[in-house]
């Protein structure tokens, strides 16, 4: 006797060489924080990003490629050429752009502030630095969201789901190691998005890493709600909690007998109505 067996389906798309992609990542799971534990906002890390000496023309700099690997995605951007420069956290509104550092084909090191926005007051090399965005999405209602890089340069990954993105409650030991990225944005082309189908009240983790390479920095994300509505900034959808006890959505299961030959895995959203008459809306798992 064959059974069926409840499991996710995760979509994958890993992309080592920096090429422009997305995925449909379908329905996925959540999380569950503590209501009490959590902090509004995205937490950013940021990072050091080598560029490669002109030989030829002392002080002038061309760009490293070292992001298209697979290494530097999963976490070498924590240690390459110095490592981590500092940390923020509150952040709801992801834009910037920095000026050009490149002048007479010469591109030189630059360095300035980035906007309010992003609650960093220190300098840090605008011209050639990384950083890795996290954070918990709420949703506010079931249906499909549309994750929305509107511009960037140079190159943004981003990753959507418990587990995928990184496990809930559990940024610290598993952000580094995303199982893929729903969609890669690399400089000079303009927009990509990456869809999620999300239930009402639950977190989603969410992970951007973005490289400046060399020159201008900049980048452009929004989503857009199952109304239609694109938000500009993530204010009262985004928010942290605090590493500990996993505290994943929880998953009702049910075996039923299986007489066929072969298997198939899919996964969407469908509502149920509960002993109290009230329809209640999950995740189907089959």
């Amino acid at each position: 006797m064959r059974f069926l067996v409840i499991m996710q389906l995760v979509h994958l798309a890993s992309l080592i060489n920096g090429q422009s992609q997305n995925v449909d990542t379908g329905t996925i799971l959540g999380c569950a924080p503590k209501a009490d534990s959590l902090t509004k906002g995205f937490s950013v890390s940021y990072y050091h990003y080598p560029m490669t000496e002109n030989a030829t023309a002392p002080g002038c700099f061309n760009l490293n490629n070292i992001f298209e690997t697979d290494g530097y995605q999963h976490g070498g951007y924590e240690t390459i050429d110095g490592g981590l420069i500092g940390t923020s956290s509150g952040v709801t509104n992801l834009t910037f752009s920095s000026d050009t550092t490149c002048s007479s084909g010469c591109c030189k090191v630059g360095t300035g502030k980035l906007p309010p926005n992003y609650n960093y007051e220190q300098q840090l090399t605008l011209s050639n630095f990384s950083m890795l965005i996290t954070g918990y999405f709420l949703a506010s209602k079931s249906g499909s969201y549309e994750f929305i890089v509107d511009d960037v340069d140079d190159v943004t990954y981003l990753t959507v789901g418990a587990g995928k993105a990184f496990g809930c409650c559990e940024i610290g030991s598993t952000v580094s190691n995303p199982s893929g990225f729903d969609l890669t944005l690399t400089y000079p082309d303009k927009e990509n998005t990456a869809t999620a189908n999300l239930i009402g009240g639950y977190y989603y983790p969410i992970r951007v890493l973005f490289i400046n390479r060399l020159d201008v920095g900049r980048l452009i994300v929004s989503f857009k709600d199952p109304d239609g509505v694109t938000h500009n900034t993530f204010d009262d959808y985004i928010f942290m909690a605090p590493d500990g006890a996993e505290c994943p959505v929880p998953v009702v299961t049910t075996t039923e007998a299986w007489t066929f030959s072969s298997t198939s895995t899919e996964t969407t959203i469908t509502t149920v109505t509960g002993s109290d008459g009230m329809p209640t809306t999950e995740n189907l798992i089959v």
